[in-house]
């Protein structure tokens, strides 16, 4: 286990892995007003292809996970790299919108089974707890580069070549992610047993019912409802709102990138002393700083690169702060469930992310307060969800002191 995690072409196939979902929404992006005016639609119909691809994304991460605990990881991680390569060609020769939200829901379907596949063999690989939020912060800062160079892929395309161009480019990607996991990615899971329904559903019972899950998968599927909404308007409110240049655009990434990255590198190194569950407070209070920005903003008019920009910064460096202890927290629970766990987590990630574009979409959102108030939302059920935290702990102990 320990050789494979320290292979330098396994961590490449894993980031790989975990960052396929993520650039497959943001590198066109900046191409949703020429798509919109392509197929001659509101923007919001254009938007909604973010939502069916991310339930897509939640449909194919509830089963995989259990899948691969089963029958092992690369027997899944292939084929779901399959659907998604079909996914990305219907979407690249899509002759109405349609069939792009169809494709789009495919493409999810087959991500989404990519991303509970690495996050299972990451907690294949991890002894412990700690381990566990180290490793996916260091795996976070390091695919959130990769992921920077989505929406300025996607902004070139866009100014240069053609809005079909950004799924030719996924397509690509998935091929050579196709045959790295078959050629190149070694099994992590050696544990493999014939598939059992109700043995499946007994699994899929035993995870949802730990509170101490569902409170940690909680609180990761609000923040990824956060920047999913983020992502949905973003292209709205910066480049017909703001007037920024598709190319330009594409560059804003970077600096929410970096933002992820520092909370990721911050988070790796102050974890150990301050706790998972007391990281999570601090992330909940960047949330609110975030989204009272963004309301104040809203309600005064006032709209520029600056104050579009700036609080998501803020709350992405909080989201690398709290994802991996959420995940290490949520995922350290189980051993012998690890897959379903992921599954199960990822799923409802994803559910969260369709919800919150969804209602961005559907929302009147000529400037940035709806996002504010969905980001207050946001910060104060994380911390609810941390004192609920609190308050468990303090009753083990009680009851262990008994």
């Amino acid at each position: 286990m320990l050789s494979a995690k320290n292979s330098g072409m396994f961590l490449f196939i894993v980031i790989l892995c975990s960052t396929a979902g993520q650039f497959a929404t943001e590198i066109y992006l900046p191409s949703m007003p020429a798509m919109a005016s392509y197929f001659n639609v509101r923007m919001s119909v254009i938007q909604l292809t973010i939502t069916t691809y991310a339930f897509g994304f939640a449909i194919g991460s509830f089963f995989s996970g259990y899948l691969s605990d089963k029958r092992g990881r690369l027997a899944i991680l292939f084929p779901c790299v399959i659907i998604a390569f079909i996914g990305s060609l219907l979407c690249s020769v899509s002759t109405s919108v349609d069939l792009v939200l169809v494709s789009r829901l495919i493409q999810g379907l087959g991500l989404g089974g990519v991303g509970v596949v690495a996050r299972s063999i990451i907690r294949d690989v991890s002894t412990n707890k700690m381990e566990l939020a180290k490793f996916a912060s260091i795996l976070g800062s390091v695919s959130a580069i990769a992921i920077a160079f989505a929406p300025i892929i996607g902004g070139y395309i866009e100014k240069y070549l053609y809005w079909r161009v950004d799924f030719i480019f996924l397509l690509a990607f998935t091929a050579v992610l196709a045959w790295l996991s078959k050629y190149k990615l070694v099994e992590t899971n050696p544990n493999r047993s014939n598939i059992n329904l109700a043995l499946m559903f007994k699994d899929y019972y035993e995870v949802l019912k730990n509170q101490e899950f569902l409170l940690y998968n909680c609180v990761s599927s609000l923040t990824l409802a956060g920047i999913i909404s983020y992502q949905t308007v973003s292209s709205y409110l910066l480049q017909i709102q703001v007037g920024l240049a598709p190319d330009k655009f594409g560059f804003t990434s970077v600096a929410v990138t970096v933002a992820l990255i520092m909370g990721g590198l911050f988070n790796g190194k102050v974890v150990e002393r301050r706790g998972v569950d007391n990281m999570l407070r601090a992330g909940a209070v960047i949330y609110m700083l975030s989204g009272l920005l963004y309301v104040l903003g809203g309600l005064f008019n006032y709209m520029t690169v600056v104050s579009i920009l700036f609080p998501m910064v803020l709350f992405t460096f909080a989201a690398g702060i709290i994802y991996p202890n959420a995940s290490s927290g949520a995922l350290s629970l189980f051993t012998d469930k690890a897959g379903t766990a992921a599954s199960i987590y990822n799923c409802f990630q994803m559910l969260g992310a369709a919800v919150g574009s969804w209602i961005i979409a559907i929302i009147h959102h000529k400037t940035q307060l709806p996002l504010g108030v969905m980001f207050v939302f946001i910060a104060m059920s994380a911390m609810l969800i941390y004192y609920q935290l609190k308050f468990k702990r303090l009753k083990q102990i009680i009851v262990t002191t008994q």
